[in-house]
């Protein structure tokens, strides 16, 4: 029976730049800038301190001219405060009539739903609580691909993981779901 590795995580600081270390079940180092700026060094669970140090050290510079290129990507295309107020605006028009005809539908009850500007997500569902959250860069977008999203996430009112009675329910309730995804897929939210 394999053994279950918990990996360690700590932060470490270098002229300004903050480095979340993992120490895990790899067997090299792995240097990754997220799309957020954000700096993610993943080592083996083996190397020292010292050894992580010495590694950062030697990368500094291209860490600190890739984060300030990704600052500069996702500052440029990303939509300001106004554009988002306008976007909200929008999508409240739209939604209440959406959640209206679906929710029948799918005998489910979205509890609270609300817009959002979000980097890599479309719509969310907290099941638990039935709140689910729609994206506020769908009002850029055509009006199949924003029904696509509300039927999507009120799908998982009723099933919660993606398996295949789930696409078999949004394909028996908005059989365009498929378009959508294509369309959405190829657009995807502003960074």
């Amino acid at each position: 029976m394999p053994r279950s590795y918990t990996p360690k995580y700590s932060h470490k600081t270098f002229d300004g730049i903050d480095v979340l270390i993992v120490s895990g079940e790899v067997k090299k180092f792995n240097l990754r800038i997220r799309p957020d700026a954000s700096v993610r060094l993943s080592v083996p669970s083996s190397v020292r301190p010292a050894q992580v140090d010495a590694f950062i050290l030697d990368h500094l510079d291209w860490i600190k001219n890739t984060v300030l290129k990704t600052k500069q990507k996702t500052s440029a295309n990303k939509p300001s405060k106004e554009e988002i107020a306008r976007d909200k605006e929008i999508l409240s028009r739209l939604l209440p009539a959406l959640f209206a005809k679906y929710e029948p539908i799918l005998k489910v009850q979205c509890t609270d739903w609300r817009t959002r500007y979000m980097i890599s997500r479309w719509g969310s569902c907290n099941v638990g609580s039935g709140k689910i959250t729609i994206n506020t860069e769908l009002a850029h977008l055509p009006k199949f691909c924003l029904e696509s999203v509300v039927v999507h996430e009120l799908c998982h009112l009723r099933i919660r993981s993606h398996n295949s009675e789930f696409y078999a329910l949004m394909e028996s309730v908005y059989p365009k779901w498929r378009e959508a995804r294509i369309y959405l897929n190829t657009h995807p939210p502003r960074r």
